[in-house]
């Protein structure tokens, strides 16, 4: 079979010509997710010249045109030969057929127009949700005398994450007798979701959503939370080879917010991530998790680039000017280390992004209730020469921020 890719002003034309059969739908396949992988959400396609389609050609056509029409795409048959079209009829899956575009949405009163913002690597096209908000920050704990020494100088402190509540840290699902001890690393909560990896030898993640009345709680051993609504949204797309490093990414919502300390949340296709994570308790452990080469069982560290071609919810706080409080619980992201962050991913398998307006809830959610979830990490930069694993790579997506205020940065 050929598999021709013919790009358009505002979609991709495929053109297929020979058997759609079980020995080419995955060749099949392999170029329509491509298209998909590479933002092209409108697809059309041209099986005029195919003399034959089987069920597993029509499985493949099936699973693309469920796939985009959950993202507001398009995938529509065009053009088909007698075989084609008889088939397709006959499998019940009309809608296939000359799909017009999606008919618009009934008419609502305009919002304002977005503005744009391009960087040397991305095109960001930048939403209100309300330019006045702002969210205050906590500092839980303290990280220093738990990594290095074991210790715990404030207890679990039991925290609930309703939506609005963001927080990124170390801590454990449960009661404080079973949140302690074998179970503590990394915690992520956002929109509603709060994750934990337990080092207590399972080696997954788990998670829990809000549902009605139930909220999520976790014990932290420490960790920054912040509270309130993000100020602005940002759909994003590469334009270097699909290609926007961290670190820019964090330097575009610094200048969305004009400020120089924020709350972030950021959900992404994305290329690779780089971090690491507890891989046992640091509690108890007088002698700290960094001696070498002990560290080496402490920690997993993505020793080169992790989870190509995946999707990930980034969230937590990125500062230029870091207050005392807050110091220790961030890490440098620049290299020149004047931004300070501490964010952590999760990371989902592929998955194409919805383009339109969706809110940060809705899309964490729907990713957790319908992805397996690989991995949580504390998303660092391995800026060794050579042997380097680099930094967090990202394609496109959303990205919600909002300044802090009150201990958000060093008067």
């Amino acid at each position: 079979m050929d598999i021709t890719r013919i790009p358009g002003p505002d979609c991709m034309r495929v053109a297929l010509c020979g058997r759609l059969d079980a020995a080419w739908s995955a060749s099949v396949q392999d170029a329509l997710s491509e298209c998909v992988r590479a933002g092209q959400h409108q697809i059309e396609l041209d099986m005029s010249q195919v003399v034959f389609i089987s069920s597993a050609g029509i499985r493949v056509l099936l699973i693309t045109y469920r796939q985009l029409s959950a993202i507001n795409g398009r995938l529509a048959v065009v053009a088909a030969s007698a075989e084609v079209r008889e088939v397709i009829e006959l499998s019940g899956l009309r809608a296939l057929l000359g799909q017009a575009a999606a008919v618009p949405a009934p008419s609502t009163p305009a919002a304002p127009a977005p503005r744009r913002l391009d960087t040397a690597a991305a095109r960001f096209e930048v939403h209100a949700l309300d330019a006045a908000a702002q969210m205050s920050v906590r500092a839980i704990g303290d990280p220093t005398a738990l990594l290095q020494r074991g210790a715990l100088t404030d207890g679990l402190q039991r925290e609930a994450f309703p939506p609005q509540r963001l927080a990124v840290g170390v801590g454990a699902f449960g009661n404080a007798a079973d949140a302690g001890g074998a179970r503590l690393g990394e915690l992520l909560a956002v929109a509603g979701a709060a994750v934990t990896l337990p080092t207590s030898g399972e080696g997954r993640p788990d998670w829990v959503l809000c549902e009605d009345r139930l909220v999520p709680e976790a014990r932290l051993a420490y960790g920054l939370v912040g509270d309130g609504e993000f100020a602005w949204q940002a759909r994003f797309d590469s334009t270097d080879a699909g290609r926007l490093p961290l670190d820019e990414l964090v330097a575009a919502g610094l200048a969305i917010c004009a400020a120089d300390a924020i709350a972030i949340a950021v959900v992404a296709e994305a290329s690779q991530f780089v971090g690491a994570a507890l891989r046992r308790s640091p509690l108890g452990q007088s002698a700290g998790i960094y001696g070498f080469p002990a560290v080496r069982e402490q920690l997993d560290f993505t020793a080169e680039p992790a989870f190509a071609g995946s999707v990930g919810v980034l969230a937590g706080f990125a500062l230029r000017r870091p207050s005392p409080a807050l110091q220790p619980h961030l890490r440098a992201l620049s290299r020149d280390g004047a931004v300070q962050a501490h964010l952590h991913a999760a990371v989902f398998p592929y998955r194409p992004l919805r383009r339109d307006a969706q809110t940060l809830v809705a899309t964490v959610r729907e990713l957790f209730e319908s992805q397996h979830l690989l991995g949580l990490l504390h998303l660092l930069h391995d800026w060794r020469p050579t042997t380097g694993a680099g930094q967090t790579i990202l394609q496109r997506g959303a990205l919600w921020c909002a300044p802090l205020r009150g201990a958000g940065a060093a008067s």
